[in-house]
Order: structure tokens, then C-alpha cells, then sequence
């Protein structure tokens, strides 16, 4: 156990039980969470990693458009500006 971490359980011993408690449940919801963004991650790499491959080819292959170009070409999300 790290230092820090000696130190915060010396001071949550301090409290009452009910306070030491809701810490110790926000502790174990932020770890629970950890977790689960760890293995949501860990799920997507492949997927990652194969986006990430069509847009180096992409790039390579000059088959991309600026971002300038996709806004002004797009109808999704555009909304009505004078003159367009």
C-alpha cells in the first residue's frame, strides 16, 4: 500500500462508521467503474485498429475529402444558413 493511500485510511478510521461506509462504496463504485471502461476498451480494439488501417489507406490513396468539403457536401446535421 502506497503512502497516500496509508495515509487516507488512517484518516477515514478517524470517522464514524456511516461516513467510513459511503467512502468506501464511492471507492468500490469508482474501481467497478475502472473496470468496466477497462474491458469496454480492451472490446474495441480490433475495431479500432481496423478504422484506423481504412483511414491510413484512405490517406494513401488520396480517397478523402476535407473536413471543409464533408460539411458543406452534407445534408446530415447542416442546418439552413443564408445563401446555401
Amino acid at each position: 500500500m502506497t503512502q497516500l493511500l496509508e495515509q487516507a485510511v488512517a484518516t477515514l478510521n478517524t470517522l464514524p462508521e456511516r461516513e467510513q461506509d459511503g467512502i468506501a462504496h464511492l471507492i468500490l463504485e469508482e474501481l467497478a467503474d475502472n473496470q468496466r471502461w477497462d474491458a469496454s476498451f480492451a472490446s474495441t480494439q480490433d475495431a479500432l485498429a481496423r478504422v484506423a488501417q481504412k483511414v491510413r489507406a484512405d490517406i494513401a490513396s488520396r480517397e478523402t475529402r476535407t473536413t471543409a468539403a464533408f460539411t458543406h457536401s452534407s445534408a446530415v446535421g447542416r442546418e439552413e444558413r443564408p445563401g446555401t
